[in-house]
């Protein structure tokens, strides 16, 4: 399959832009996933009163029955609170609004409001055959970044499962690819900071860049961003500006992105090669550390070779 026969769609969806690509002959394909992705939006942000997240938070301690979907979803963020020893935390909801990021990052940052203690999943309820949530009174969620990767994996694993031979999707910093690939060096993955050169080429699996430079807003006390560290409440003063990481899946990514900035140099090391991830993080001077697989089979940290290791 040459690259010039793929079809692709580019549009907005949970929050930031989202691109599909399929083969070429499965460009029909493409409609449909495109429903899919716009409906678990509707489902899984916390901007629309009328969401499955916002019914799950407004529960106030009682079971509530979702889909099944979304229940998945919020037993994978209860299972990477564990991963990570609860680095990457899901019940961070009003902390980020307290922090100024109470509406749509385009609406612009609300009022700051006093730093709040993160609970935790460790009491969270969920049956993802039946579809029941049940969160202890005053905790709330917000997916964040685990609703993309997740909706990548499952985006690509749905359209190989319809018939397309290839496909890649990205949501934000967050994507997914599968099935035979069009191009000789892996599917080329650009970030939002640059997207004029990509950061890595992946071959199959799941990839994320995150990080703290974008999604930035001011406040009374200096500027915010959107990752919150669990301890403090507060936007996370990290000595990490930026992580690639690549993995089996996109949401495995992606979890790991974010605790290790929560974590913060080096100890962000020791958690990546922990999760047999392979990547790069850059500190906050500057510095770029090879990380995981790829420390110890690339040397000098290039980082064509991600979609080579993983997971």
């Amino acid at each position: 399959m040459a690259a010039d026969s793929v079809a692709e769609w580019w549009g907005e969806s949970m929050g930031t832009r989202a691109h599909l690509v399929v083969d070429v002959a499965a460009r029909h394909l493409l409609d449909e996933a495109v429903a899919q992705l716009l409906d678990w939006n509707t489902r899984w942000t916390r901007f629309d009163e009328s969401s499955e997240l916002t019914a799950i938070n407004r529960a106030h301690g009682r079971p509530l029955i979702v889909s099944t979907d979304t229940a998945t979803l919020v037993a994978l963020a209860v299972d990477a609170w564990h991963r990570t020893a609860g680095a990457f935390d899901p019940t961070v909801h009003d902390a980020l609004v307290n922090a100024g990021y109470g509406q749509t990052f385009s609406a612009g940052p609300t009022a700051l409001g006093p730093a709040v203690a993160v609970p935790g999943a460790d009491a969270i309820d969920v049956d993802t055959t039946t579809g029941l949530v049940h969160l202890p009174k005053g905790v709330t969620l917000d997916f964040g970044g685990i609703a993309k990767g997740h909706a990548a994996d499952l985006l690509v694993h749905r359209l190989l499962e319809r018939g397309a031979t290839g496909a890649a999707v990205t949501i934000g910093g967050d994507t997914a690819v599968g099935g035979h690939c069009p191009f000789a060096d892996g599917w080329p993955i650009v970030t939002e900071v640059d997207p004029s050169e990509p950061v890595a080429h992946l071959q199959q699996g799941g990839f994320c860049f995150s990080t703290t430079l974008r999604r930035r807003w001011p406040t009374a006390a200096g500027t915010a961003h959107h990752i919150i560290d669990p301890r403090t409440g507060r936007s996370a003063d990290s000595t990490i500006t930026s992580v690639a990481l690549a993995s089996s899946s996109a949401a495995t990514a992606e979890v790991f992105a974010t605790a290790s900035i929560v974590a913060g140099w080096p100890a962000a090391r020791r958690l990546i090669e922990t999760a047999s991830l392979t990547g790069f993080v850059v500190t906050e001077h500057g510095e770029r550390h090879t990380v995981g697989t790829l420390a110890s089979t690339c040397p000098n940290g290039n980082p064509d070779s991600l979609g080579q290791h993983g997971e």
